[in-house]
């Protein structure tokens, strides 16, 4: 609920309608480093590699236990994640007037929700950050010890006993300690989540290119992709290349 409150908050901040029209449908690349970083972290956000491996391994454990695929499911939250987050730049932009987002903490960061609830913006945002977590990272852990117990040929999965995937398991328990004594070292929360999203922006680039090649090949897959699937996942490739691209450009220059 509390990140719905970006939707109500981008519509309260009153920005204005013609700047943000324009800027939406025909955006300016700034010559800037730290702005094609920006670009890389906004689509390490939405297309991040986690989510590319943990929707195709419970799709793929929902199949063997003969459960229907929903697709309509994933659609539909796919427009609610690109509506919310569009609401959040919107909002941000508006509201915040920090000179390095990057060094700034999550007190700023909740000055976003003012035009909803004022002076309990930290408290609203300090329990969606809670129940994020809470989502976000049972799906975090598991997409990892997916990836890795499928690369050992480990028997995995959420569907399978303790005792039956017991490496599995230990996994996902080291990593959830290893990330609870993370939290003792004081890394910026800031600062952590937005290299996070550039890394996971600059790996997404060959998870997208293994996704297109194999899609696509008939002696692995019973069906290959339509051509609006290879359109757009081209599309993601393309955008963040030219935008690594021109990053290191720029820094080189």
């Amino acid at each position: 609920m509390p990140v719905f409150a970006y939707v109500a908050s981008a519509v309260l901040a009153r920005p204005p309608a013609g700047p943000v029209l324009l800027n939406t449908f025909v955006p300016r690349v700034l010559p800037d480093p730290q702005f094609l970083m920006a670009m890389v972290g906004l689509f390490g956000s939405l297309l991040t590699p986690y989510v590319l491996v943990w929707q195709t391994s419970s799709r793929r454990e929902e199949a063997l236990q003969g459960d229907r695929l929903h697709g309509a499911e994933s659609h539909v939250g796919g427009w609610v994640t690109v509506v919310l987050a569009y609401c959040v730049i919107v909002s941000s932009a508006t509201v915040l007037r920090v000179g390095h987002p990057v060094e700034m903490n999550t007190r700023q960061a909740a000055e976003a929700l003012a035009p909803v609830i004022g002076q309990l913006g930290p408290l609203l945002f300090a329990i969606g950050i809670i129940g994020a977590g809470m989502v976000a990272l049972p799906v975090l852990v598991a997409s990892m010890c997916y990836s890795v117990a499928e690369a050992f040929e480990w028997k995995y999965g959420l569907s399978e006993h303790p005792w039956e995937a017991k490496r599995f398991y230990v996994l996902i328990s080291a990593a959830m300690f290893i990330g609870a004594m993370a939290n003792l070292i004081h890394i910026k929360p800031v600062k952590a989540l937005y290299w996070s999203q550039i890394l996971a922006g600059v790996l997404t680039v060959p998870i997208l290119i293994f996704i297109l090649v194999v899609s696509n090949d008939r002696r692995i897959m019973r069906t290959t992709n339509s051509r609006p699937q290879n359109f757009w996942i081209g599309a993601g490739i393309g955008a963040l290349v030219t935008a690594g691209l021109l990053m290191f450009w720029w820094r080189i220059h």
